[in-house]
């Protein structure tokens, strides 16, 4: 019985280590929420979803696509924000421009060696 007994424990220890955070998913970015179409003067906001802790910033671009290629005309940078507890960074601001437009968002989450990209877009009526 004794013998038993000290097997069990290092089953599970072995177990414990083999799970541990060592082996973590692969950094992924998603969108959660963005506002389209919005009018001029209305607030934008953008919300997206990654690990705790990841570092997320990017770029928004009046254009063709989310990278602001192909006819861009202003672009204006989205500050580096860390996910918070739950994996959501969110970003608002104040749509000035008047015109009509597709606008692209450019988003890139880095956590240690990992990044991820998110393109996606709205429009202003």
């Amino acid at each position: 019985m004794r013998a038993i007994a000290l097997l069990v424990p290092t089953i599970l220890i072995l177990l414990t280590v083999s799970v541990g955070p060592g082996f973590a998913d692969k950094l992924t970015v998603t969108l959660v929420s963005i506002n389209s179409p919005i009018g001029q003067g209305q607030q934008q906001t953008i919300v997206v979803q990654t690990q705790s802790g990841a570092t997320c910033g990017g770029l928004v671009s009046v254009g063709n696509s989310a990278t602001g290629r192909g006819g861009s005309q202003t672009s204006a940078p989205l500050r580096d924000l860390q996910a918070d507890d739950k994996g959501q960074v969110t970003w608002s601001w104040q749509q000035i421009h008047g015109y009509s437009a597709h606008y692209g968002v450019h988003i890139t989450c880095k956590n240690g060696a990992d990044a991820a990209v998110l393109d996606t877009g709205y429009d202003v009526k």
